[in-house]
């Protein structure tokens, strides 16, 4: 007889994250703080990058023509390539420090054409969340990207791929499918309504 693995500790409830209207929120009030801190929020929420991924990301990283961002860890020594999202915010603030950028090599920069730090990022989210009402975490800005993915229909492993986790860590809680989400994973993997689709034999009420 097989023992059963006890799950007294296992995680139930999601963990603390932003609405998306909360993100919505937080993504207009860094509009009107500034360039940087808009560029460096919504890069953040739509790649779902660490904190030291935007601060460590070079401008060679960023690729508008295939647009995509190749992001390397320092910290873990692990890289990724993740779809970017509405390129055009990317560029426009590229493009925007493009004549007094120099050889700064860093994508994200500072008045002074220096690269920023983390205490630069936390200051801007001070700022911004002031003025959205909202207290702003990077951690938890990320985490709101795993679950906004899987609240729309991503498989937990992409989420994993795009974030950058090998273990679980981020998404360790379980999470009850509504009736909804089975549906519609039913209708998009389900041989029979695969073929009811393509309209042959097998069709499904």
């Amino acid at each position: 007889m097989r023992n059963r693995v006890k799950s007294k500790n296992r995680k139930t409830t999601r963990p603390d994250h932003y609405s998306e209207q909360e993100v919505m929120i937080i993504l207009d009030c860094a509009r009107k703080e500034s360039p940087l801190a808009y560029s460096i929020t919504h890069f953040m929420y739509a790649a779902g990058l660490r904190l030291r991924e935007i601060c460590n990301l070079k401008v060679g990283e960023i690729d508008l023509g295939k647009e995509v961002v190749y992001v390397h860890d320092d910290c873990t020594l692990r890289s990724r390539v993740v779809p970017l999202l509405i390129p055009s915010v990317s560029r426009d603030y590229l493009e925007s420090h493009s004549a007094r950028r120099g050889k700064a090599d860093r994508f994200f920069v500072t008045e002074n054409m220096k690269a920023i730090t983390k205490n630069t990022v936390r200051s801007l989210f001070k700022s911004v969340g002031k003025k959205a009402g909202i207290q702003i975490s990077s951690h938890k800005l990320r985490r709101s990207v795993a679950i906004h993915l899987y609240d729309h229909g991503a498989q937990i492993e992409r989420i994993r791929a795009i974030l950058g986790c090998n273990q679980s860590r981020l998404i360790q809680w379980s999470l009850p499918l509504s009736v909804d989400q089975l549906r519609n994973c039913m209708n998009e993997y389900h041989p029979l309504a695969i073929a009811h689709r393509l309209g042959v034999n097998g069709q499904m009420k």
